[in-house]
């Protein structure tokens, strides 16, 4: 469980931080078939996050081939404008192929990121607090189960981590996300 004033990682039964000595956020009680659910359930989240990340590495990977299309083209402008000095030629293909990567690559990581963000994070959240109150979890519940059954490096852990303030009462994820941007 990760302390939310330090963020330092503690064995989910301390009851203060060992970090900071900050009182920690326990759990309810679980039962075995409640964990199971849960469990289920958080894994079937992270599978929709890793199909979206997976989407986007796609997306990446086309506009990657259209800079490449684009270099090349480029890349023969450059050939028949400075034919014969090859020294000149090399610097402008060179300093050229690294505008375009480069410009692409920051373009690509905005836009992914922020498609990511809009169309499943947002989604992810009203499932995630739809199904605690169905289910009469707790969000402490989910984020322990969590910890216990997600990688370190999980997206959706990352998330969770946030969860907390998102779920505050009359909280408004679309103002939220306003605000951000």
């Amino acid at each position: 469980m990760k302390c939310k004033f330090c963020n330092a990682e503690n064995d989910n039964k301390r009851k203060r931080c060992k970090s900071c000595n900050a009182r920690l956020q326990q759990r309810s009680n679980l039962s075995k078939s409640d964990y199971k659910n849960l469990s289920n359930y958080i894994k079937s989240i992270e599978q929709v996050i890793k199909k979206a990340k997976k989407k986007s590495i796609i997306t990446t990977s086309s506009f990657l081939l259209i800079s490449l299309l684009a270099l090349t083209i480029f890349s023969r402008y450059i050939h028949t404008l400075f034919a014969g000095d090859i020294f000149t030629e090399i610097i402008a293909f060179v300093s050229l192929g690294l505008i375009i990567f480069s410009t692409f690559g920051n373009v690509m990581k905005h836009f992914v990121k922020k498609a990511m963000i809009n169309k499943y994070y947002e989604k992810i959240y009203y499932n995630i607090e739809d199904y605690l109150k169905e289910m009469n979890y707790k969000v402490i519940d989910m984020k322990s189960v969590a910890y216990d059954v997600l990688e370190k490096k999980s997206p959706l852990l990352k998330y969770l981590n946030d969860f907390d303030m998102l779920h505050s009462p009359g909280f408004q994820y679309q103002e939220f996300q306003n605000k951000k941007d």
